[in-house]
């Protein structure tokens, strides 16, 4: 018998070695990426969370370089420094690592009922939203970021609400020749007892008051007069500080025998975020000066840089919440040329003089220039200024700062075309859009007004010819302003007639009344008109002189939008013995404290 042995295989086919295999690379394979998974999600958890703390120190670092002084603070893109404990702001961005992390600074909005908003709404300089961001590559195809945002307020700012009083300054012959008078109005509306200012020089009565320009401090219960006196052969610009109750430290800034320009504009002056007073002036040379009140003293005089001629007016303006200052020079050899202080120590080093903008204008006795900055955009501001002895046009330049101190101006803009060459000029800024409203005199006494918008430029507004028949002369003989919610606008002019006509100007449809109103009669023609906007309310004071050298004040009602009727709101006459029908011998300010 045959037996057949069978015995089974001992190990692994090739099918079952490939089969095997490939089980135990899945497995094995799953379970490295579960482990390099596990890794990347925790290495991404640890670099965020690294990134947001990054953050979160951005928005600490503003709110201390925000202690520091809230004139730090601009609009702006920033890195961050951090040098013996002192937080300050550098070019963007600042790297730490892998990170790299960016702040941005930007005006914030606020609606009608003053709710802060994200889109619309008017700009409010006193408050920013600041956003701190941080970037990292986590891996060569894979960008991070991280991000926080919260608005940082200027609280220790006075709040201004409806209740604020002002005071009116005015020369009054009749006291002495160069008497100069002052009312304090009350946040009523009703106006105090006329008292003299303090006397500029006791041992001299003929130094007749012919300019004066009144400034508000926000940070102390202060105001300061600057005047220029004329005796008749020589020019005099005077400074003096009111400290609630007393007027004091009075002091000669300069003086210079001259009979020439005496109704024009020598001299201009502002207050800086950190409380400082600057005030430029001319002493009848290239050279405009600057001196600085820090409450308590005048300091010496700073030289700033040399200008084409000597100047006959000068505008003096600091950019919304910083130390900066945009001044705007023409002088008597028609030149226009602006230069610009950075923020730093009063010293003439710290004054960019910039290329001229002009050298020739239709007069070297009117004004033909003016600058103001932008409440809604307040990195920028609208220069205005003639080119040429035959200038028909309103000529502008914005300028836009940096942040760091200085700027760069843009191209050159001009209005429409009028008949006539250009006369005296005025622009104001609207809080509720990057816009201005601009309007001059012509030689032919016509009144136009145009509209510049920072991303339009020059615009016509409807029934933009307001007059045909505006006092003649050198001085302006208009004045436009804003409401100060920004939505709607004022000029008031004179029509060549004893009775101040005004219109309304909706910047909506870019459009003037149709016809004018007007104020009531005075004694005689108007030759001069200014305004003042309310700081807290819709409400602006308006003030005009006459050639009889009267001098009137009347109060726009910015809630109902008529001229108030009652109370020291009303058409008040105030003075009846001024200096000069082509000059601005008066002056009003809201307290701004």
């Amino acid at each position: 018998m045959m037996i057949t042995n069978y015995s089974r295989p001992t190990g692994f086919g090739l099918v079952e070695t490939i089969v095997a295999m490939a089980i135990f690379i899945t497995f094995a394979a799953s379970g490295i990426f579960g482990v390099l998974g596990s890794f990347s999600l925790n290495r991404l958890g640890n670099e965020n969370t690294q990134a947001t703390l990054l953050a979160q120190e951005g928005v600490d670092a503003v709110r201390s370089i925000k202690k520091q002084s809230w004139s730090h603070l601009t609009a702006g893109s920033y890195g961050l420094s951090s040098v013996g404990g002192t937080w300050s702001f550098t070019s963007p961005p600042d790297t730490i690592g892998k990170y790299t992390r960016l702040i941005d600074l930007s005006v914030a909005s606020r609606d009608s009922g003053g709710s802060l908003v994200a889109i619309g709404g008017a700009a409010d300089p006193d408050t920013f939203l600041v956003s701190s961001k941080v970037l990292w590559d986590f891996s060569p195809t894979r960008n991070n970021s991280v991000g926080t945002t919260l608005y940082i307020t200027n609280w220790e700012k006075p709040i201004l609400t409806s209740g604020v009083g002002g005071m009116l300054v005015y020369a009054d012959s009749q006291v002495t020749p160069d008497g100069c008078l002052y009312r304090l109005l009350d946040a009523s509306g009703n106006w105090g007892i006329a008292s003299t200012v303090a006397d500029i020089d006791p041992s001299t009565s003929d130094r007749v008051l012919y300019v004066a320009r009144l400034y508000p401090s926000a940070t102390r219960n202060e105001k300061i007069l600057l005047s220029r006196h004329f005796n008749g052969t020589s020019q005099y610009i005077y400074a003096q500080v009111f400290d609630g109750v007393t007027w004091s430290d009075v002091t000669l800034l300069t003086s210079w025998a001259a009979t020439t320009y005496t109704d024009t504009q020598k001299f201009d002056g502002t207050y800086l975020s950190n409380g400082d007073f600057v005030v430029l002036y001319t002493d009848n040379t290239t050279t405009p000066k600057m001196r600085v009140w820090n409450g308590s003293a005048w300091g010496s005089a700073i030289s700033t840089r040399v200008v084409g001629g000597v100047p006959n007016f000068i505008i003096t303006k600091a950019r919304p919440g910083t130390n900066e200052i945009m001044a705007a020079f023409f002088d008597q050899s028609s030149d226009t040329n602006t230069q610009y202080f950075n923020g730093g120590a009063y010293q003439t080093s710290n004054w960019t003089l910039h290329t001229e903008h002009a050298s020739a204008a239709p007069s070297a006795a009117k004004w033909l220039v003016d600058f103001a900055w932008s409440p809604f955009t307040p990195t920028q501001g609208l220069l205005i200024y003639s080119t040429s002895t035959s200038d028909k046009t309103i000529t502008s330049k914005v300028w836009t700062a940096n942040g760091s101190g200085s700027g760069s101006w843009g191209t050159v803009a001009d209005s429409a075309a009028t008949a006539g060459n250009l006369g005296a000029m005025n622009v104001e800024s609207r809080s509720a859009a990057a816009d201005f409203l601009s309007c001059q005199k012509n030689a032919n006494s016509d009144l136009y007004c145009y509209k510049f918008g920072l991303a339009d430029s020059w615009s016509t507004p409807a029934n933009n010819l307001l007059t045909a028949t505006n006092y003649s002369g050198n001085p302006r003989s208009f004045h436009l302003g804003f409401e100060k919610d920004g939505a709607l606008g004022l000029v008031v002019y004179s029509d060549n007639t004893s009775t101040p006509k005004y219109r309304k100007y909706d910047p909506v449809p870019n459009s003037f009344d149709v016809s004018a109103s007007g104020l009531a009669s005075t004694t005689n023609i108007i030759s001069t008109v200014r305004q003042v906007s309310h700081p807290a309310t819709n409400d602006i004071m308006v003030l005009f002189a006459n050639t009889a050298l009267d001098v009137y004040t009347a109060v726009w009602d910015g809630t109902g939008d008529v001229f108030y009727t009652s109370t020291g709101k009303a058409q008040t006459q105030q003075g009846i013995s001024g200096s000069s029908a082509l000059s601005f011998w008066y002056d009003f300010t809201y307290d701004a404290n």
